[in-house]
């Protein structure tokens, strides 16, 4: 059977709910982005962009400010290595439910 012409059309378009989906994941986006923006300042490490990145995708934003605050009040010398530990440690357990 041959495809009608306006079955493309059909097929092609977006629903308003595609776009509302659209919209949400591009504001999450915004929201990861600038969270680790933020950190990669604060720590000064640009190398650790895309860890800082999925830190931001798996846990809630207080909880990274939080290992952030606890990374600062108690590392001498590798405020950035305690960071990354104790997202990392956040990380399992919040997958581990």
């Amino acid at each position: 059977m041959k495809p009608r012409i306006n079955d493309n059309e059909v097929f092609s378009k977006k629903s308003i709910n595609d776009n509302v989906n659209d919209n949400e994941r591009f504001r999450k986006e915004q929201r990861v982005e600038s969270i680790a923006a933020k950190l990669v300042d604060k720590l000064k490490s640009p190398e650790s962009w895309e860890f800082y990145c999925k830190v931001a995708r798996s846990l809630p934003e207080d909880q990274i400010w939080r290992n952030y605050e606890d990374a600062v009040a108690r590392s001498k010398s590798s405020v950035g290595g305690l960071f990354n530990y104790l997202c990392r440690r956040s990380m399992y357990k919040a997958n581990r439910g």
